[in-house]
């Protein structure tokens, strides 16, 4: 059995993080291989999770005023952070399949160079400007041999490449044999590096169907009325107005994850809760409101009446997934004056969205070599 590695950012305490990951393992589990995801645990990742933080990188990485914001909010919901922690790793344990070795920096990973027949990078940002200028080339693959197959999934830029980065990319992304990426805004950039085709391609999670994911859905007694599910990275004043004007029209009460100022009135909160818990909320919600993408996504592989808010600096993603799926008219344009509330007639975007699956099917059996 051939077997395929997988770096990406499997180790942030994040919900779309690591679903992704599972995802894209089940993927090529499905397609005969071994899947493993290389358990790279850079600083520049980790520091961000973890309960105690190194405090000089913080320091340097944050500037005084944040990092102590940081470090005494770790203080603060230290029993929160050390569950949410353990739920994560549980999850890990449990559903994805680590390498053997683990990796803390990019140099420990280019001298032992794990061994694999095909080297995938991604999904999520893992061509995000912001970390390979501090971790290097390793989401490019630089640790994988010259005559392996490199593969980028659903690779995800996630901001605007500054014209000081672009020789690196053109350096790494000459020794990729086959790239695609998560965003058509993406598509363009990368071209310019590159004499190989660039596809784009779904995000892992909507590769697999609503079936697989309530296959690991938590559907624990945990919340047995009917609820309005907030997924909100923005935490902006407007977002939680129009969740109290959403759950007001379905006279239903509020779950959220988010913490904060005009937050703590609502009814229910889950800051500590895991991937599967995450999965079964968002399952049996009566509508969601997202400013995340993976939040997006599953909403609409639920098939969830939903509002889309764009996030401020990583809206294009949420974007682009929308207009290629026909929903566009879900995407939040005016706090005030959101537009439709109804259910969604999801027959053309499930439609669609196997034309996208299909598509992104066949760039993987391509890259893989499978017939």
């Amino acid at each position: 059995m051939k077997k395929a590695g997988i770096i990406t950012f499997h180790c942030a305490d994040n919900f779309g993080a690591v679903l992704q990951t599972f995802a894209l393992s089940k993927v090529l589990e499905n397609f005969g291989l071994s899947a493993e995801v290389i358990d790279f645990l850079p600083k520049e990742i980790t520091n961000l999770y973890t309960l105690f933080p190194d405090i000089r990188y913080t320091l340097n990485q944050q500037g005084y005023s944040s990092a102590l914001k940081a470090i005494l909010y770790r203080i603060l919901h230290c029993r929160k952070i050390k569950t949410r922690i353990s739920n994560f790793g549980k999850f890990r344990e449990k559903y994805l399949n680590l390498s053997e070795s683990s990796f803390l920096t990019a140099d420990e990973l280019l001298k032992e160079k794990p061994k694999y027949d095909y080297y995938i990078t991604g999904s999520d940002q893992v061509w995000n400007p912001d970390l390979f200028s501090k971790i290097g080339g390793s989401y490019f693959l630089d640790f994988a041999p010259d005559n392996s197959i490199k593969i980028s999934y659903a690779a995800s830029i996630a901001k605007k490449v500054e014209p000081e980065f672009e020789p690196f990319f053109e350096q790494h992304l000459k020794r990729f044999d086959y790239i695609s990426v998560r965003e058509k805004s993406s598509k363009g950039f990368v071209s310019k590096f590159t004499d190989k085709e660039v596809w784009v391609t779904l995000d892992p999670t909507l590769l697999i169907d609503d079936k697989d994911w309530e296959s690991i859905c938590d559907f624990g007694n945990k919340y047995d009325e009917e609820y309005i599910f907030v997924y909100d990275l923005v935490k902006a004043p407007e977002i939680v107005s129009l969740a109290n004007r959403i759950a007001k029209r379905f006279n239903c009460k509020i779950i959220s994850f988010s913490g904060g100022k005009g937050y703590i009135n609502w009814h229910s909160r889950f800051s500590t809760a895991s991937p599967t818990d995450f999965l079964g909320l968002m399952r049996n919600a009566k509508f969601v409101l997202s400013t995340s993408f993976h939040g997006t996504a599953f909403a609409i592989i639920f098939n969830k009446p939903f509002y889309t808010v764009p996030h401020p600096t990583r809206g294009s993603r949420m974007t682009d997934l929308l207009n290629s799926l026909g929903l566009n008219e879900r995407l939040v344009k005016s706090i005030d004056d959101p537009g439709i509330i109804d259910d969604i007639d999801y027959a053309k975007a499930n439609r669609n969205l196997a034309c996208l699956k299909q598509k992104s099917l066949e760039f993987l059996r391509t890259a893989l070599e499978i017939a």
